[in-house]
């Protein structure tokens, strides 16, 4: 009983996280949440919107960023700043030209 107590708070945790955190999703992006038996997960997709920068706002929560085929010119310190969680970063197929000094210094689980 206790085991089938604690899966269920588990349970409901992750899907507190996932559902939640929907609503901070950056315009014009798709956001989703997953949970798989690595846990759970926030994806921020960008990807294809013809953006010249990266959204004002990404969430902390964020676990993967797919940012490419886009026309990104720049990394600024300040766009991936308080993405501790991110482990997966995608910026292919942009125009990156230019990596600010610091710009990747939050992204301490990045694989």
């Amino acid at each position: 009983m206790r085991r089938l107590c604690f899966a269920f708070v588990t349970l409901w945790t992750q899907l507190a996280f996932a559902s939640s955190n929907q609503a901070s999703c950056p315009d014009p992006c798709y956001c989703y949440s997953n949970l798989g038996a690595d846990g759970a997960t926030y994806t921020v997709d960008c990807t294809d919107l013809q953006l010249s920068s990266f959204p004002a706002f990404l969430p902390a929560i964020t676990t993967h960023l797919d940012i490419s085929g886009n026309s990104i010119q720049k990394v600024g310190q300040n766009d991936l700043k308080g993405l501790g969680n991110l482990i997966y970063l995608q910026l292919h197929d942009n125009l990156i030209s230019e990596i600010e000094p610091g710009s990747f210094s939050d992204l301490t689980s990045l694989q």
